[in-house]
């Protein structure tokens, strides 16, 4: 049926437009059958050319959801899915480049902007492309990253961390931490967590443990366990521990 009905509005077009009868037209004629209006072609009716129903050609119809594609990426400006910022490529703009910090200029689109205190890394390639590669602490003098820590609060600890299931001694309150003795440089730091894997403790690596027995805590007891199968690891005492506190705090925020 549905190919009989466009088959008749074809021939009925064809034939009206060749016999120069009702043009310009809005009016439906009925088939013989009487099963759908045809319309004639009203593209060029200024009356009608804005009704993306009447309108003959696709591409220029006033409705973003049926209106063809253009090419070379362009963007449609009846699109209201292109953001307000697109370019006219239909791409956002690169904001890696940050704004220069004493005109005021805030965008909040930046990947990143930097404190007093804690300070945004990126790295630069030879011609030109830049990527964010992390934070430094310029009061600790350390490169770190924002964690939650115990206390459910964002810090910027330090990067790299060891981690410890190890103890030095028999009540499990000396840490010791564990590095593949083949990778290096060794981390500077250490860390101890909480039954969720947050950061609870943060130390200095200390001088290489030369034992070979050590402590792991489980269940709540602390076992002797033997060093001598974990081959091809060093062990480090705990050095100095710094509080939390010391680490810069972070706000996290939906906008």
């Amino acid at each position: 049926m549905i190919g009989r009905q466009m088959f008749f509005c074809l021939v009925f077009f064809i034939v009206s437009c060749e016999d120069g009868k009702s043009e310009d037209s809005n009016e439906a004629e009925t088939l013989p059958d009487g099963d759908i209006p045809c319309f004639h072609d009203t593209a060029g009716d200024p009356d009608t050319a804005g009704d993306p129903d009447m309108a003959g050609d696709p591409g220029t119809a006033g409705d973003p959801d049926t209106a063809w594609p253009t090419d070379d990426n362009e963007a449609n400006d009846t699109d209201a899915s292109w953001p307000d910022n697109a370019g006219s490529d239909g791409y956002l703009p690169d904001n890696t480049e940050q704004p220069d910090e004493s005109s005021g200029e805030d965008d909040p689109l930046r990947l990143y902007k930097s404190g007093t205190r804690i300070r945004a890394r990126f790295g630069e390639t030879p011609d030109g492309a830049k990527q964010f590669f992390g934070w430094y602490d310029t009061a600790l003098t350390i490169n770190c990253m924002f964690l939650e820590t115990a206390e459910e609060v964002f810090r910027c600890l330090p990067t790299p961390l060891l981690y410890t299931s190890f103890y030095a001694d028999t009540v499990c309150t000396i840490p010791l931490f564990m590095a593949l003795s083949s990778c290096t440089p060794v981390a500077d730091w250490g860390v101890i967590t909480d039954g969720c894997s947050r950061p609870q403790r943060i130390f200095k690596r200390g001088a290489i443990y030369t034992e070979n027995t050590a402590y792991v805590f489980s269940d709540g007891t602390c076992t002797q366990v033997s060093l001598s199968y974990y081959t091809g690891s060093t062990f480090y005492r705990a050095g100095q521990e710094y509080p939390l506190s010391s680490f810069q705090t972070m706000n996290v925020y939906t906008e």
